[in-house]
């Protein structure tokens, strides 16, 4: 009924594929037609003379990501943060940017207190570094944070054939390569934001290509390239990261089962100038960096700022809120004791449902409509006769590798509640190379002498681009969270404060119809060499201070984010109120 799976170790798509090969098929058969296999070996020789040169193959995803983005901009141009996290890693950016690895607690900092940000001991982001680094080199060199977000969006699709190669045949690589540049790497909320997700990939990417050339031969090249990229994903995602190292370390003890006494030794001689130079380096200023921000050594900013506003962890094994802390502004409480702790409540009472709607949200980011077709496809083919094609697409190897990887990643990250696609980041190569896989495995099936295989991958490739290119201006691709009405009041008020002379400090109140996520109390590094000064509205006395503190030197307004928003100067009932709007219901 079925052909076999071919396997293949040949170099080029025809041989992943098949269309190399001169078996004959009826004339009557509609699907199998030599148009089909001309047109395969036609594109699979032209995808051999890039694919020989490795730096080309880094040159095409990185500069399709770069051309590609910019072509669009003046129909997308520069993103502007409304979401907390973006906010947080701006001041990360900006600090870097101007040298610092944190900033003094400023003296009224109780007016500063916001989402994602610590103001004491030292002022600074909760999140770690990378992203930030990334963001102040953008700031440096190219005078916009962004530009760097979307060069490492770049680098990350870069890497993904040199990846892939060590995993699958060259041609393949290539192709996963393209079709993930294509899905997140010209558009997506990824280059689209602030967020990061493109730090912790090149990190992953980096760690995936040389474990599997690791198991080959422990050289010192291949393990200065795994050490950098445990460094970059220990400072992006910490905890995705160690899981994803889990997997893969998982895996080279498996593929050196009966052999440890000839390749640890090997292993540990030559990691020796990763370590000196990579790995106790990075140790050392990390702990540098926790002690310039927490005071200690070995407390990251993340959980100080857990211990100060939050009574959840994101784990699922907590089941019982931490006593609430003290909070001196009643929208950092509703952030984390109603919305926060709302998402880990249902995600605890209702366990199923958040894992489901979590795992589509995931993978239609990593593959947007096509994830459905994908699903389609499969159903049919177990129905019919698939039980070859499963069994080989799971358990043949090297897929059989990378698909424990992942399946161990995505198992242990059901561990946090509510995950979002970035959080997924350290797994993103690890996730296009199992599509990959699956699409080369796909290729070679045939039914009834029916290559329908490669009928499948033609389709859904085709599928594929034109679903991304429908939708890759949209909001759904472009944000996790569009946020329209808060850019909109957010652009209204900024326009009217950026006309005004002189410094400004606007005091904001943010009332219980306000939506927790809506903030406006987010400075630059140097709060008080900024144009305009957001300070949390606290009672008068404490705002008479923070007056006083400027003295002459600033103009004060008052904005009020309620049932509806309005704008005007501070102190003077009788003061025109020059913005006001209806708040989104």
């Amino acid at each position: 009924m079925c052909n076999p799976i071919k396997d293949s170790n040949s170099r080029g798509l025809t041989a992943g594929s098949g269309v190399d090969k001169a078996a004959s098929t009826p004339r009557s058969s509609r699907w199998d037609s030599q148009r089909i296999r001309g047109f395969l070996y036609l594109f699979s020789s032209k995808l051999n003379q890039l694919t020989s040169n490795l730096v080309l193959c880094f040159l095409i995803p990185f500069l399709m990501v770069l051309i590609g983005r910019f072509v669009i901009f003046s129909d997308i141009p520069t993103p502007q943060p409304l979401i907390e996290d973006e906010f947080s890693y701006l001041l990360a950016g900006d600090t870097f940017a101007s040298f610092r690895m944190t900033n003094p607690m400023h003296a009224f900092w109780e007016h500063f207190e916001s989402i994602h940000l610590i103001v004491k001991p030292s002022y600074m982001s909760k999140y770690p570094p990378m992203q930030g680094l990334i963001l102040a080199l953008g700031q440096l060199v190219f005078g916009s944070p962004w530009v760097a977000v979307v060069i490492s969006m770049a680098i990350f699709c870069g890497l993904l054939p040199w990846v892939f190669r060590a995993w699958t045949t060259v041609n393949w690589a290539m192709l996963g390569a393209l079709l993930a540049t294509y899905k997140i790497g010209i558009v997506s909320y990824w280059t689209d934001s602030y967020w990061g997700g493109g730090a912790a990939a090149i990190g992953g990417a980096l760690v995936l290509g040389s474990v599997k050339r690791l198991v080959e031969k422990s050289t010192s090249g291949m393990l200065a390239i795994f050490s950098l990229g445990s460094c970059i994903l220990a400072n992006s995602r910490p905890f995705e990261g160690l899981v994803f190292l889990l997997g893969c370390a998982g895996y080279v003890l498996a593929q050196w089962h009966g052999r440890y006494k000839e390749k640890l030794p090997l292993l540990a001689k030559n990691m020796r100038v990763s370590l000196l130079v990579i790995i106790i380096p990075t140790l050392l200023l990390m702990g540098l960096y926790n002690d310039r921000v927490t005071g200690n050594l070995t407390e990251l900013p993340y959980t100080e700022y857990d211990k100060q506003y939050s009574i959840w962890t994101p784990f699922v094994w907590q089941q019982v809120p931490d006593n609430e802390p003290i909070y001196r502004h009643d929208f950092i409480r509703r952030a984390a004791v109603e919305w926060d702790g709302g998402i880990k409540q249902a995600s605890r009472h209702y366990p199923m449902t958040v894992f489901l709607n979590d795992f589509i949200r995931n993978f239609q980011f990593y593959f947007g409509d096509s994830f459905y077709f994908i699903l389609l496809f499969l159903v049919l083919f177990l129905i019919g006769d698939g039980t070859n094609l499963m069994r080989s697409i799971f358990f043949k190897q090297p897929n059989r590798a990378a698909m424990g990887i992942l399946l161990f990643y995505c198992l242990i990250s059901c561990l946090i509640l509510d995950v979002v696609p970035h959080y997924t980041a350290p797994a993103a190569a690890l996730i296009y190379l199992a599509m990959t896989m699956a699409l080369r495995t796909m290729s070679e099936y045939s039914y009834k002498k029916t290559e329908v295989g490669k009928i499948f991958c033609l389709t859904l490739s085709l599928f594929f681009i034109v679903s991304t290119a429908s939708l890759m201006s949209s909001n759904e691709n472009r944000f996790l969270f569009p946020k329209k009405h808060f850019l909109e009041k957010r652009n209204r008020v900024l326009s009217l404060l950026n006309s005004q002379p002189g410094q400004l400090l606007v005091f904001v109140h943010q009332g219980k119809l306000n939506d927790p996520n809506d903030i406006w109390v987010y400075n630059q590094a140097n709060i008080d060499a900024s144009k305009i000064v957001w300070a949390n509205d606290m009672t008068p006395e404490k705002n008479q201070g923070l007056i006083d503190y400027y003295g002459n030197k600033r103009t004060v307004w008052h904005l009020n984010d309620d049932a509806k928003l309005t704008l005007a100067p501070y102190g003077n009932a009788k003061a025109k109120t020059l913005i006001s709007m209806a708040n989104a219901p």
